[in-house]
């Protein structure tokens, strides 16, 4: 799995994943008390299109830190690639 970065506003500060049959968890920091999504593509060029993940969203703390845990079951076996966006 791999992060594309989508806006300035948005700065990763750590990742964990313990591999197959396991969540994908991001710790990031954004604006402060602001919900985010997370979209998931296996391509990640311009022209392949990012698709969000239904009900996997984080609400930012008022320092503005947030994490994101991306269920096992929305990761690809072979590659995913993901971002954070509002």
């Amino acid at each position: 799995a791999s992060l594309v970065p989508v806006s300035a506003d948005i700065k990763i500060t750590g990742v964990t994943y313990a591999g197959p049959g396991n969540d994908f968890i991001i710790n990031f920091e954004g604006i402060p008390n602001t919900t985010y999504q997370v979209e998931s593509s296996d391509d990640a060029s311009a022209t392949s299109p990012f698709a969000i993940i239904p009900g996997v969203t984080s609400v930012t703390n008022g320092s503005g830190a947030g994490v994101m845990t991306i269920p096992a079951a929305n990761i690809a076996d072979d590659q995913d690639y993901f971002r954070i966006s509002e």
